[in-house]
């Protein structure tokens, strides 16, 4: 089965890991990243329509960048520092630099 209208970010500068996570229902557009442009499949569908994230145990997973701004990468993904895997972990995007990241 193929999902085909994720609510998750997207980064047009590669031929890969171009799309982000699965976003949560009430998670608004990361506005401060210019290289974030979700594309819009079905324009005017109700916001139910789109397949979301829901987090069981914790009430939100949030950090201020992870991956690159090129690339959004899997392992990098912010849920990763709660995963319950020590050998996971969140990454910051290594292009802006790592004082300020949270």
């Amino acid at each position: 089965v193929t999902d085909t209208n994720r609510k998750q970010g997207y980064r047009w500068n590669s031929l890969n890991e171009n799309t982000g996570y699965t976003e949560t229902a009430s998670e608004g557009a990361d506005t401060l990243d210019p290289s974030d442009a979700p594309l819009n499949l079905f324009p005017g569908a109700p916001t139910d329509a789109h397949t979301t994230t829901s987090l069981g145990g914790v009430a939100s997973v949030t950090a201020s960048s992870y991956g690159s701004s090129i690339t959004y990468l899997p392992e990098d993904r912010p849920a990763a520092a709660l995963d319950g895997n020590a050998q996971t972990a969140w990454l910051t995007n290594s292009f802006v630099g790592q004082i300020g990241q949270w």
